[in-house]
C-alpha cells in the first residue's frame, strides 16, 4: 500500500531526506542478526482494513466501531484535513507501527522554515516466549522468543498481522540450527525448518487472537526471508440488490466492465486495452462480420474463472514461499459450514444453514462458476438501442431464475445434512433425539418412508410417531407407513391409538385396512366390554367402538357408526347423525336402544317419572316425528316397546302422550307449510297455506289422536290410566268406537274413577246406574241434575228424587234448582 502523501514541485527538496529514526536495537542477538535478518514494511490506510469486531457491551450503549472507522476514512477524502498515517515495520523479532505526519509551515520555531514531515513510534512489539512485559517507558513491549517475523501488515485498526517464522517447537524448545559447511548449487542445505504461521495480536491487551499453522511444500529446507506476506483489499460493490445493468452500460458491449471488474484483470493475462477486441479499432466499434471472427471475439470476452475467495469483499492476504501460494481470508459461514460437515456436527451444521442459507453460496459458489461456464447459453440479443434495453426483461428473469435455483439448492443441501444427523443419532442409539430431528429436517417422503421402517424394525415407534407429518405430501408418503404405526397401537397402545386418530387425517391411510384391524380385536377374546384395566370397566373396549365410529364415519358408512354411538350411550352424538343423515330407520329394528342412549340401568331401575321423560325426549320426539311421515311406523314402536320388559312401559306412555299432543321436534313444528303432512294434500283446487306454530301443533295433535283412536285406544287408555289421568277422559270421549267399553268400565270401577266411569255408562245406555254413581259417590246434585238434564229421559226426575229422599242435601238441592 502506498502513501496518500504527495510533494509538490516546490517541495522537491526534501525528496528522501530523513525526517525521523529509530533507536539502535538494545538485544544482544540483533548486532549479531543485521545482515541476516530481512526488514518487513507496509504502509497502512484504515479504509482498506477489515472491520472491528464491535463487543456487545459497546453496542447496547450505542457505540458503533464501524462508525468511527467511517468517520476516519471520511477526513482523509480531498478537501478535508489529513489526518496521520500509520506505517508497520518489522526486523527480525520485533515489530513497529509508526505514525507519520506530513510536514508544512508553522511547525518549527522559524515559520519561515518548513518541515518535512515527522515519524513517531506508537506501538513496538518485541517477540518473546509467552510473557508479556510492560516496562516503564513510553513504549510497550510485547515478548515472545519464537519466531521471526517474516511478513506483516494491520488486519483491523486494533489487531496486528504477522507472518511467524517459528524457531521453537510447539513445546518452546529451540530448533537445532544444522546448515552444512558445503552448500549445495550454491544454497544452504537446512533441513530443520518447521510449518510458518500466521498471528493476530490485540494491539491494546497484546494477546494472540487466533493464529493458524500454514501447510506449504518442502518448508524444512525454507529460511524467515523465504517467505513473504501482501494484502489485497477487495471493496464491497456498490449496487448490494439484484438489478439490472444501466442503458449505458449494456450499450456498451461490456467494454467497462473489463476496466472495473478487478477480479478479472488479476485472472487474466490480457489487458483492459486488449480487451477491448480489434472490433473497437479506431473508435469506429463496427461489430465483427464473419463467423471466424465473432469466435474470435467470444473467446477474447470469455469469463476467465476466477476463485470465489477473491469474488467476495473483504481484506485478502497472499502468503507465498518459493513454492506455494496461498490465499487467506477472514472466515465465513460457508467456511464454519464445512468445517462442521468435516468434523461431523451435523445439527450446527443444519441449523448454521437454515439461518443463513448465503454459507451454502459461498462454497459453492466456485464450482457453480466453473458449471456455468463449461454449459452452453443462449446469446443474448443485441440491444441496439435504449428502448430496446428497457423492453428486455431477460436481466429479470435471470435473477429470479438463479434465486429459485438457489433455494432449491439450499433445501436439497439442508435435506442431504438432516440425514446425515438422523444416520448419527440412529447410530448411537439416540432413539429420541433422531425422531426430533427427523420431525424437523426430513423433508420427503421417500426418506420418511425410510426413516419410518428403520425404526419399526427397531421397535422404536414411540420416538418416531409423533413427528411423522400429518399434512399430504407431494409425492405423498405411502399410507402403509401409517397403517404400520396404527396397527401397533391397536395392538400395543390403545390410548395412543384414540391419540393418532384423532390427530392423523383419514385421507393418510387406507380406512378399511384399519377398520378391519380393530373389529378382528374386538372379536377377540381379550376385548371384552366388562373387562376392568387400569380401574375402569371396559376401558379398551370403548375406544376401539370409538375408534370405530370415527373410521365407519370417514368411510362414508353413517348407518355402522350410529350402531356404534348406540352401543356406546352417546346420545348426542348418535342424535346428530340421525338428524344430518336421516338414519332413523337404520334403528327402527332397535327402538328401546334408541330410547334409552341417555338413560343408565340405575336410572332405570329408582329414577322417578319425570327424570326419565327427560332423558328420554328427544329420541321420543325423533320418533313421533317418523310416526307422521311414515318412515318409522306407530305399529313397529308400539310393537317393541310393548314386548320389551315392563320396565319400558313409561316410555310406551311417553310415546303415546306425545302422539296425543301433538309433541314433535322443533324442525318439525317450524314448517308451517300444510303440503309437508298427509292429512293435507295438495292439488290445483286446494292451494297451500301458511299456518301459525300453534296451528301446526293442533293440526299434529289431530293427526296423533286419530292415530291412537284407530290402532291403540285400549293400550293408550291403560296408560292413561295409570300414568295421567286427565288425558283418559278425552281420549274415552275421543275414541268413541275404538275401545272396549266394558274393558274399559271395569278399569274405571277398579280405579273408582268416577267422572269417567258415569260417562261409559251413560253411553251404554245404563243412565239409571250412571245416576246412581254420581249420587252415591259423587254427591254432587249439581252434577246429578245436570246429567238428568243432558239425558232427557223424564223418569230420571223421578229416579233422583227416590235416591234423594234420605239425603237432606239432595232436597235442598232440588229444591233450589
Amino acid at each position: 500500500m502506498r502513501s496518500h502523501y504527495r510533494l509538490d514541485n516546490t517541495d522537491s527538496e526534501f525528496t528522501w531526506k530523513r525526517i525521523a529514526h529509530i533507536d539502535r536495537p538494545d538485544r544482544p542477538i540483533w548486532d549479531e542478526m543485521a545482515s541476516v535478518w530481512k526488514a518487513r514494511i507496509d504502509w497502512i490506510d484504515d479504509a482498506f482494513l477489515e472491520a472491528e469486531q464491535v463487543p456487545s457491551t459497546e453496542l447496547q450503549n450505542g457505540a458503533h466501531q464501524g462508525e468511527l472507522t467511517r468517520k476516519e476514512q471520511t477526513s482523509s477524502l480531498p478537501g478535508k484535513k489529513k489526518k496521520a498515517e500509520q506505517l508497520v515495520v518489522g526486523w527480525g523479532d520485533t515489530a513497529w507501527v509508526i505514525q507519520v505526519q506530513i510536514g508544512g509551515t508553522n511547525v518549527r520555531k522559524d515559520a519561515s522554515e518548513k518541515a518535512a514531515g515527522s515519524a513517531n513510534i506508537l506501538h513496538k512489539y518485541a517477540i518473546t516466549p509467552w510473557t508479556f512485559t510492560l516496562l516503564l517507558t513510553d513504549e510497550i513491549r510485547l515478548r515472545f522468543d519464537d519466531c521471526i517475523i517474516s511478513g506483516l501488515s494491520l488486519y483491523t485498526p486494533s489487531l496486528l498481522l504477522i507472518l511467524a517464522y517459528r524457531t521453537h517447537d510447539d513445546e518452546s524448545r529451540p530448533l537445532p540450527s544444522l546448515e552444512h559447511n558445503t552448500p549445495r548449487r550454491g544454497r544452504q542445505n537446512r533441513q530443520t525448518g518447521i510449518p510458518p504461521e500466521v498471528r493476530l495480536i490485540d494491539v491494546h491487551t497484546k494477546d494472540i487472537v487466533d493464529e493458524d499453522t500454514l501447510s506449504v511444500s518442502r518448508f524444512e529446507t525454507l529460511s524467515a526471508s523465504d517467505y513473504h506476506l501482501s494484502t489485497l483489499f477487495v471493496p464491497n460493490p456498490r449496487i448490494t440488490a439484484p438489478a439490472q445493468k444501466g442503458a449505458f452500460e449494456a450499450l456498451s458491449g461490456g467494454l467497462w466492465d473489463a476496466g472495473l471488474n478487478a477480479t478479472r484483470i488479476f485472472s487474466s493475462g490480457a489487458s483492459a486495452k486488449s480487451h477491448t477486441g480489434s472490433s473497437m479499432e479506431n473508435g469506429k466499434g463496427s461489430p465483427a462480420t464473419s463467423a471466424a471472427g465473432v469466435a474470435r471475439d467470444a473467446a477474447l470476452f470469455k469469463k476467465p474463472d476466477v476463485h470465489p475467495t477473491i469474488s467476495t469483499s473483504g481484506l485478502k492476504l497472499f502468503l507465498q514461499s518459493p513454492y506455494d501460494c496461498v490465499l487467506a481470508a477472514k472466515r465465513d459461514e460457508g467456511d464454519r459450514l464445512e468445517w462442521l460437515l468435516e468434523h461431523q456436527q451435523y445439527k450446527e451444521a443444519w441449523e448454521l444453514l437454515d439461518k443463513h442459507p448465503e454459507a451454502l453460496t459461498s462454497t459453492t459458489n466456485y464450482a457453480s462458476d466453473r458449471g456455468s461456464d463449461s454449459a452452453p447459453s443462449t446469446p443474448a440479443k443485441a440491444q441496439e438501442s435504449l428502448a430496446d434495453f428497457f423492453a428486455d426483461d431477460s436481466a429479470s428473469q435471470s435473477t429470479l431464475s438463479a434465486s429459485k435455483a438457489h433455494n432449491s439448492a439450499v433445501e436439497k443441501e439442508k435435506r442431504r445434512i438432516g440425514d446425515l444427523w438422523v444416520q448419527k443419532l440412529v447410530s448411537e442409539q439416540h432413539w429420541a433425539d433422531a425422531g426430533r430431528a427427523a420431525g424437523k429436517v426430513l423433508g420427503t417422503s421417500s426418506r420418511w418412508e425410510h426413516w419410518v421402517w428403520t425404526f419399526a424394525e427397531a421397535g422404536r415407534f414411540d420416538e418416531i410417531t409423533p413427528h411423522i407429518p400429518t399434512m399430504t405430501m407431494k409425492p405423498p408418503l405411502p399410507s402403509i407407513v401409517y397403517e404400520v404405526v396404527l396397527g401397533h397401537y391397536i395392538a400395543k397402545d390403545q390410548l395412543r391409538l384414540q391419540e393418532l386418530l384423532e390427530q392423523w387425517d383419514p385421507e393418510l391411510f387406507n380406512v378399511g385396512s384399519v377398520t378391519a384391524a380393530i373389529e378382528a380385536k374386538l372379536q377377540s377374546a381379550d376385548i371384552k366390554e366388562d373387562a376392568a384395566k387400569d380401574g375402569g370397566t371396559g376401558r379398551d373396549w370403548r375406544i376401539f367402538m370409538e375408534s370405530l365410529q370415527r373410521l365407519y364415519l370417514a368411510d362414508g358408512r353413517p348407518r355402522d357408526a350410529l350402531h356404534c354411538c348406540i352401543k356406546l350411550q352417546n346420545a348426542d352424538e348418535a342424535m346428530r347423525l340421525i338428524s344430518d343423515f336421516h338414519l332413523l330407520d337404520a334403528v327402527a329394528d332397535d327402538i328401546p336402544g334408541l330410547i334409552l342412549l341417555r338413560i343408565s340401568q340405575s336410572q332405570l331401575d329408582r329414577a322417578p317419572l319425570e327424570e326419565l321423560d327427560t332423558l328420554s325426549k328427544d329420541p321420543i320426539q325423533l320418533l313421533v316425528d317418523e310416526a307422521y311421515h311414515g318412515v318409522v311406523k306407530p305399529q313397529t314402536v308400539v310393537s317393541q316397546l310393548s314386548n320389551a320388559d315392563l320396565s319400558l312401559r313409561p316410555f310406551l306412555f311417553f310415546y303415546l302422550r306425545a302422539l296425543w299432543r301433538g309433541d314433535g321436534t322443533a324442525s318439525l313444528l317450524d314448517s308451517t307449510d300444510t303440503a309437508t303432512t298427509p292429512s293435507a294434500p295438495t292439488n290445483k283446487s286446494h292451494p297451500r297455506t301458511r299456518l301459525t306454530k300453534t296451528q301446526r301443533r293442533d293440526q299434529l295433535a289431530a293427526e296423533g289422536r286419530q292415530l291412537i283412536a284407530t290402532h291403540f285406544a285400549d293400550l293408550a287408555i291403560r296408560l292413561f290410566a295409570e300414568y295421567d289421568r286427565p288425558l283418559l277422559l278425552p281420549l274415552l270421549r275421543h275414541a268413541q268406537e275404538g275401545y272396549s267399553y266394558d274393558d274399559a268400565t271395569l278399569l274405571c270401577r277398579e280405579r273408582s274413577f268416577v267422572s269417567e266411569l258415569v260417562f261409559l255408562l251413560s253411553k251404554t245406555g245404563q243412565t239409571r246406574a250412571a245416576l246412581r254413581t254420581i249420587v252415591a259417590d259423587l254427591r254432587d246434585v249439581r252434577a246429578a241434575i245436570a246429567f238428568v238434564r243432558e239425558s232427557g229421559d223424564e223418569e230420571l226426575w223421578g229416579e233422583l228424587l227416590e235416591c234423594g229422599m234420605d239425603r237432606p242435601a239432595f232436597v235442598r238441592g232440588l229444591l233450589e234448582e
